[in-house]
């Protein structure tokens, strides 16, 4: 007889291993420069845990993270900004890059007179 697991059970467990390792990464290297990139997968395993890995081990998985915050912010957020001025529309745009191009292609042009390969 064969045992199957279920494919969640399997993932989960895969996740809670994933966890494990990002956690120790952190608690040997607390600064180190991939330290963000190990919380932000460290946040994600948990979310996906507490949702689909049915009943975590006691103490895999903590309800609050004891990692030490950044001393800067991680991301900056910026709202839209008004100016004033409509956009442009795709005409405006499409016309601009096709000027960019043709003088891009000029200098080109001439740069194979001076430029011997």
């Amino acid at each position: 007889m064969v045992h199957v697991t279920h494919p969640v059970s399997a993932l989960a467990e895969e996740w809670r291993a994933r966890l494990r390792i990002c956690q120790d990464a952190i608690a040997r290297e607390p600064l180190a420069a991939q330290g963000w990139h190990w919380r932000v997968q460290i946040k994600v395993l948990r979310f996906l845990l507490a949702r689909y890995g049915n009943q975590p081990e006691s103490g895999s998985v903590p309800a609050k993270s004891e990692l030490p915050l950044p001393k800067r912010p991680l991301f900056v957020l910026f709202g839209a900004r008004d100016t004033g001025k409509a956009p442009r529309t795709r005409q405006t745009i499409r016309h601009t890059l096709e000027r960019i191009a043709k003088v891009n292609q000029e200098v080109d042009r001439h740069a194979h007179r001076y430029v011997k390969w």
